[in-house]
Order: C-alpha cells, then sequence, then structure tokens
C-alpha cells in the first residue's frame, strides 16, 4: 500500500517489486486472522471432506465420493 519510500522506481517483471506492490500478510494462511475460529473450523472441516471427495474421485469411486461432497456442502452452506 503506497509507494516505495527509497525513492526508486519498480522494475517490470521483478517478483520482488510485485509483492512488494500487491503482497500482503493476509495472503498468507498463518495471517488469516479475518474469520473467527468456528468459521475457519467449520471451513476446514469443509476442505477436508472436498480432499476426501477428489480422493475418492481420483480411484474412479465415483460414488463413494458424493457423501464427503455432500458433507462438504452442508458445512459450507452453515
Amino acid at each position: 500500500h503506497g509507494a516505495p519510500t527509497d525513492g526508486s522506481a519498480p522494475v517490470f517483471g521483478s517478483a520482488t517489486d510485485v509483492l512488494a506492490e500487491y503482497g500482503h500478510t493476509h495472503d498468507h494462511a498463518e495471517a488469516a486472522t479475518l474469520l473467527d475460529p468456528k468459521t475457519r473450523a467449520t471451513l476446514k472441516a469443509a476442505l477436508d471432506q472436498m480432499w476426501s471427495s477428489e480422493g475418492e474421485l481420483r480411484q474412479g469411486q465415483p460414488e463413494r465420493a458424493l457423501p464427503y461432497a455432500y458433507k462438504a456442502l452442508g458445512f459450507i452452506k452453515e
């Protein structure tokens, strides 16, 4: 947020300049404190169910993936 403090102009395509310009600490999972703990726990539970569903899909078992997907949807709707 804001111009560089050392007076240097950003270099086009420089990864450090892009991060300095647009990167923020709230982009990191460890720094994500915008949600209350209960909401984060619910979203984590949904994500866990989605990964379980994905695992079954990768094994070629779509009928076994559906229950996990429905549980994830239930958590997301919460």
